[in-house]
């Protein structure tokens, strides 16, 4: 049941709360079979958009990295990545033994639950599977920073969760690097770091996403008020795999969907009351994206 299935993929990652969803009869073997060919690319990719537009959002709250001592950050990060019109629907052209071959508009996964349908002279009908009907795809994640030697500082963000027997294990796996660049130029009115970021998404053999972002950071403090932003430049990647069975045959079905690059660019702004913070930013990219944070800092911040 691929819907089913993404539906408990995004619930689960939602640490603070779960998705509601609509139960789906069609099993995963049944669309894999459907997909195998460019349709299966055309109907998953905007999930490339969101998953990299949402992974790649909430890292930070400011760009001051401590020279010296210790700082450690813990907080949990929600983020929502809006799903734009143009990615609800995609060019489906129809397959196997349907004639004439024709090509119509197709829900992706994120397009309407109502799917397409498309009859030749012949009244033969060939039916394109819905979507999830979502505007918008959540996601929440923690995070630690540990930070202050050498104005460097390093995250980690880390889930997994045993789902069932049919779908597996779920991981999720972040690393982020970065360092003060304002520390070498003592005269700057701002705070700056550059960054580095990596994230893995694992679904047992079904499904691996990848992102990877570099970013420009400043900030400036107002009193308990940040203001925080800066450009990146963001790659994601999602690859399915699955092998469908039927009697003593196998067929493994690989679908490798087209890599996302682009341009971002975030701006925010981060309220820290003593060792706690809140803080929220927007996100301009493939797929623009709303993060909102909190946590609480231990030890230097100088």
């Amino acid at each position: 049941m691929i819907k089913k299935s993404l539906r408990i993929l995004f619930s689960l990652l939602v640490i603070s709360g779960f998705l509601s969803y609509r139960a789906s009869a069609q099993k995963i073997e049944d669309f894999l079979q459907r997909y195998t060919s460019e349709n299966g690319s055309g109907y998953m990719q905007p999930m490339v958009y969101t998953l990299g537009g949402n992974l790649n959002s909430g890292f930070i709250h400011s760009a001051k990295i401590p020279k010296k001592g210790l700082r450690v950050s813990i907080g949990l990060t929600a983020m929502s990545a809006m799903i734009k019109d143009k990615h609800k629907t995609f060019s489906a052209t129809t397959d196997g033994d349907f004639r004439p071959v024709s090509t119509i508009d197709a829900p992706t996964i994120f397009g309407s639950p109502k799917g397409a349908s498309i009859e030749n002279e012949d009244g033969t009908v060939y039916n394109f599977p819905g979507g999830l009907g979502m505007n918008s795809m959540p996601l929440a994640v923690p995070q630690l920073s540990v930070g202050g030697i050498f104005g460097t500082e390093v995250s980690l963000r880390y889930f997994a969760q045993d789902l069932s027997d049919d779908l597996g294990n779920l991981k999720l796996l972040g690393l982020g690097l970065r360092h003060s660049v304002s520390q070498y130029f003592e005269a700057l009115p701002l705070d700056v770091a550059l960054a580095y970021y990596w994230q893995n998404v694992e679904l047992d053999n079904l499904l691996e996403a990848k992102t990877n972002l570099i970013a420009l950071q400043a900030s400036k403090k107002f009193g308990p008020l940040t203001i925080y932003g800066g450009p990146g430049f963001e790659t994601s990647s999602l690859d399915i795999s699955y092998t469908y069975k039927s009697g003593d045959a196998e067929e493994v079905i690989d679908i490798e969907l087209k890599k996302s690059s682009s341009l971002r660019f975030t701006a925010g702004a981060a309220l820290k009351f003593g060792p706690f913070y809140l803080h929220s930013d927007y996100n301009l990219g493939k797929s623009n994206t709303l993060a909102v944070g909190l946590g609480f800092d231990i030890g230097t911040n100088k």
